[in-house]
C-alpha cells in the first residue's frame, strides 16, 4: 500500500488534520527509533558483559554496521517498497527485527552478535527510508519541509528518550531494556497491520458501491 500525493495544498497542521495517516507515519517512526535507541545504549554493555565483546570489537561491530547501512539503503531500500509497498516494508523489517531480541539474549555463540548487528542494521533499510518516502508524498511542495521536519523531531525525541529508558531498566534487569525494544516493535507491528486493515475494507467497500 504506498502513500498517494493529495491534491490540496494546505500548511502545517491544516494538513496533518485532512490526513490522518501522517499520525500513524511519526507514532510508527516514533516508536522504531525509540526501540533502536534502546537496545543500542545498551548493548556494548550488555555484549561486554556476555559476550566478551570490549572496545575494539565493539568498534568493529560499529563499522560493520555502518558499511551494511550504506549496502541495504542503496541496495534494499527501494526494491522493498516496490515489492511490499511502504507500508507491508516497514511490517516485515520490524517483524524480523522484534525476533532478533530472543537470539542475542539466549543463544551465547560468539558469531551472534556480528550477525544480529549485521541483519537488525539492514532491516533498518525497511522502516527508516519508507516512512520518509510515505510523508513526503502525502505532503504538498509547500508542506514538504514542515511535514519531514516534524517526521525527524520524532526521530530525535525518540533517540532521547530510548537510552534514558533502557538505562533504567537495565539497573533492573540487563534483558529489560532489548524486551521492552521488541515490545515497540511489536505494537509497531499491530499498528502497521490496523492500517492494512482497515485500507482493505475501505477498497473492499469502494470496489462493491462500483
Amino acid at each position: 500500500i504506498n502513500a498517494s500525493k493529495g491534491n490540496e495544498s494546505l500548511h502545517g497542521w491544516a494538513l496533518l488534520r485532512s490526513k490522518p495517516i501522517l499520525l500513524f507515519w511519526y507514532t510508527l517512526f516514533f516508536l522504531g527509533s525509540a526501540a533502536l535507541a534502546m537496545s543500542d545504549s545498551m548493548a556494548p554493555l550488555f555484549l561486554l558483559k556476555n559476550f566478551g565483546i570490549g572496545k575494539k570489537q565493539q568498534g568493529l561491530l560499529s563499522m560493520v554496521s555502518g558499511v551494511v547501512t550504506i549496502i541495504a539503503y542503496s541496495r534494499v531500500a527501494g526494491p522493498a517498497v516496490v515489492l511490499f509497498g511502504e507500508i507491508g516494508s516497514c511490517t516485515v523489517g520490524l517483524c524480523i527485527s522484534m525476533c532478533c531480541a530472543p537470539l542475542l539474549l539466549y543463544l551465547r555463540n560468539p558469531y551472534i552478535p556480528w550477525v544480529i548487528t549485521a541483519v537488525t542494521t539492514a532491516l533498518g533499510a525497511l522502516v527508516g527510508p519508507p516512512s520518509a518516502a510515505a510523508v513526503s508524498s502525502l505532503a504538498s511542495d509547500e508542506t514538504r519541509g514542515t511535514m519531514m521536519a516534524i517526521l525527524q523531531s520524532c526521530g530525535s525525541l525518540a533517540g532521547g528518550i530510548g537510552p534514558v529508558l533502557g538505562g533504567a531498566l537495565y539497573e533492573v534487569d540487563e534483558n529489560y531494556p532489548f524486551f521492552v525494544a521488541a515490545a515497540l516493535r511489536l505494537v509497531s507491528v499491530l499498528l502497521c497491520c490496523l492500517v492494512l486493515a482497515i485500507s482493505i475494507r475501505k477498497k473492499v467497500g469502494h470496489s462493491k458501491e462500483e
